[in-house]
């Protein structure tokens, strides 16, 4: 269906990214910790990460238009559910 609505959709798979073992002994690069890793090494010009629980209402191709993307580099939002868990200073 993505690849349908929002085609051209192309991606990646960060952990065939080769990468150097992490300073903490034991620790995985899994979970959270893969998705800035993933952003860091994306090998396009932008890069959109979206959790696995977002679905876009629209294309999103717009959003690096923005002034604010061209301002930052970056956009972010608050999880919904994660109120009290931020600051909001950061989103301004």
């Amino acid at each position: 269906y993505l690849q349908q609505e929002y085609a051209p959709l192309t991606g990646y798979d960060a952990k065939e990214v080769a990468h150097q073992s992490h300073y903490i002994k034991g620790a995985k690069l899994q979970g959270f910790p893969l998705k800035p890793f993933a952003l860091l090494h994306a090998p396009f010009t932008h890069a959109l990460l979206l959790d696995s629980d977002i679905v876009p209402a629209g294309p999103p191709d717009h959003l690096f238009d923005s002034p604010e993307f061209a301002a930052h580099g970056n956009l972010f939002w608050a999880d919904i559910f994660s109120e009290g868990m931020f600051q909001e200073a950061v989103y301004e």
